[in-house]
């Protein structure tokens, strides 16, 4: 397999927290040059629990494959450093709330100036202009304020933030596409453009089943457990040892004569029709779930999985050990720490055919490229220790 495709492409990655790192990691998995730039006492989140050795496993998982240097941008003698670093780069991704960047000299006006030809990508809770710009923002905000805590959980349930940090991950696919379609216009036009994205605009922009429904009828979607608005059989059933799914849309007879043995259901009038079968949705569960109660979600998956749509509900044993997510698919793999060790981290979920995609390594400690990435940039070793002894860098 070739090299990354992003080969020669220097990223400077001035982010924190999830969206943005993830982003630059996968930046960094193509291929990338990605430089991750952070204070003079390193990133607060390289320490936590579980790690291996000197590294975190939430850190690594998100900054695998950077460089770092650690600097502090408050000086002038950083801001000269970080001047160097930025005529050189093709990329600079920041997380930061709007004026921030600004005020510490680095905005996109002043970067343009120093180099016309690097795009300027910014992440950000709320976006960098209306009402709620300067508002600070994780995940559980944006998911709350998007809309998707609202039609999460059951009637019953008080709302509820999806497991995973939905808002975080979606943000930085729409950063990645956004960079790298950017990277391509600006081969095609010589324009280095300006790009950004935010968590609630992620999470408005995922609602495309629900929004219509008050767009067009002025219906408001409410929780309905992991049921499906427009289809049915479409959720989660119970099994004599655990839970799975059943995705069926526009099967019935299938269903009916296949999968469950109830070819009398094909033409009951409870459910000949989607709308009939959502309506008496109760009834169909009732059914379905007297039909499973002898067999595990192993025997059902097993048995129908190939002709009609249906997954178990896997707890993260069952992922990690699936032989197809962890062997097939290779979406945990082993990479090698700056520390000597090795951690098991999640792959990159986009395979390409010719050209690397995937994670080679972990993270840099803190600072641990300031002497090479400095030295390129025409600092002398003698300026660098004075710097490293004053606390300019780490």
């Amino acid at each position: 397999m070739k090299q990354g495709i992003l080969d020669g492409i220097r990223v400077i990655d001035f982010t924190k927290a999830i969206a943005g790192p993830l982003c630059g990691s996968y930046l960094a998995d193509m291929g990338a040059e990605v430089i991750k730039v952070e204070g003079p006492k390193g990133d607060p989140s390289r320490m936590g629990k579980p790690g291996v050795g000197a590294f975190a496993a939430y850190f690594t998982n998100v900054n695998r494959g950077k460089k770092s240097i650690a600097l502090d941008l408050k000086t002038p003698e950083g801001k000269a450093l970080f001047t160097e670093l930025v005529k050189t780069a093709d990329v600079l991704l920041e997380n930061n709330r709007p004026g921030v960047m600004d005020r510490l000299g680095f905005g996109v006006e002043a970067c343009k100036k120093l180099n016309p030809n690097m795009i300027y990508a910014s992440v950000s809770g709320f976006g960098q202009t209306g009402p709620y710009a300067m508002r600070p923002a994780y995940d559980l905000a944006a998911q709350a304020m998007g809309g998707t805590m609202y039609i999460t959980g059951t009637a019953d349930t008080i709302p509820l933030n999806h497991g995973a940090p939905t808002a975080d991950v979606m943000t930085a696919l729409n950063s990645t596409i956004a960079i790298l379609a950017s990277l391509f216009a600006r081969e095609k036009t010589g324009i280095a453009q300006r790009v950004e994205t935010s968590l609630l605009e992620a999470v408005v922009g995922s609602l495309l089943a629900q929004t219509p429904l008050y767009l067009l009828d002025g219906e408001i979607p409410m929780r309905d457990g992991s049921k499906f608005l427009n289809a049915c059989p479409y959720e989660a059933y119970k099994a004599s040892d655990g839970y799975f799914v059943f995705a069926g849309m526009g099967t019935w007879k299938l269903f009916c004569e296949e999968i469950i043995n109830r070819p009398d259901l094909v033409e009951d009038e409870r459910f000949v029709k989607p709308a009939d079968r959502m309506k008496h949705r109760p009834e169909l569960r009732e059914i379905i779930e007297v039909w499973a109660a002898d067999k595990t979600v192993a025997e059902i998956v097993d048995a129908n999985a190939a002709k009609f749509p249906c997954a178990p509900v896997n707890n993260f044993e069952q992922v990690c050990n699936d032989p197809h997510i962890r062997d097939a698919r290779e979406m945990f793999i082993d990479v090698p720490l700056a520390d000597g060790n090795t951690m098991t981290i999640t792959n990159n979920p986009i395979k390409m055919s010719d050209f690397r995609c995937r994670p080679l390594s972990g993270p840099s400690f803190a600072g641990g490229d300031n002497d090479a990435i400095f030295t390129e940039l025409g600092f002398d070793a003698d300026t660098l220790k004075d710097y490293r002894e004053r606390g300019i860098i780490l």
